[in-house]
């Protein structure tokens, strides 16, 4: 999870960037992820994140250049799952 953690920040924060700037319009947004505690589920957690992801990309329009920073985070969700699931 170290990983994940460390990498989607800024995947993050360049689809907000990308997002104010073709629009010129500033959002507000939450500087910090949830992170899970000791009890939670990785696994859950990140199939959560997906379908999340997966539900709400359409919400961002479909200019291709943010479409590409959504597939960045799309990429590292699916890699940090198949660490999950195939490398215990």
């Amino acid at each position: 999870m170290q990983g994940f953690y460390q990498g989607l920040p800024d995947l993050v924060d360049g689809v907000i960037e990308a997002w104010q700037g073709r629009n010129g319009e500033l959002v507000e947004y939450p500087d910090q992820m949830v992170e899970l505690s000791e009890h939670d589920d990785a696994l859950v957690y990140v199939m959560y994140l997906k379908m999340l992801l997966e539900e709400e990309r359409g919400v961002l329009g479909g200019a291709s250049e943010i479409q590409n920073l959504v597939d960045g985070i799309a990429e590292l969700i699916d890699s940090t799952l198949y660490k999950l699931t195939f490398l215990k």
